[in-house]
């Protein structure tokens, strides 16, 4: 769901929004893992933390994609390494830059292989 952490929009909307990802998760009994790609120069906020709360007793892989790492120079994304530390605990987490790098270095191809892994293969 683009930008719907960073979105401005009413309390009302933000409500509508919860209960209709709520239930759409919810409903989804085919749903075996989800992937959260979320822009890496952001801060984790609250709705994330829900979003992790939320999932977490399903007992399914949530992936976190930490999209455009490319745009962190080394001070940054070291930085950033240590912010997102305590969450591997929690999910896998995988970093992946969107410009200027072709795969396997840009984080991609793992990232593939871990949707493929952790969520494709529990289906069969």
């Amino acid at each position: 769901i683009p930008g719907y952490g960073f979105a401005r929009r009413s309390k009302i909307e933000q409500d509508e929004w919860k209960e209709m990802i709520e239930s759409y998760l919810h409903g989804r009994e085919t749903l075996n893992g989800l992937v959260l790609v979320f822009d890496v120069r952001r801060r984790w906020s609250d709705e994330e933390e829900a979003l992790l709360e939320w999932w977490e007793p399903y007992g399914k892989p949530l992936i976190l994609a930490l999209n455009k790492t490319d745009q962190l120079n080394q001070k940054e994304r070291a930085l950033k390494e240590r912010e997102f530390a305590p969450l591997k605990d929690r999910l896998e987490i995988h970093w992946v830059a969107t410009q200027g790098k072709k795969p396997p270095h840009n984080g991609v191809d793992a990232l593939r292989r871990a949707v493929f892994e952790r969520i494709v293969q529990m289906r069969s």
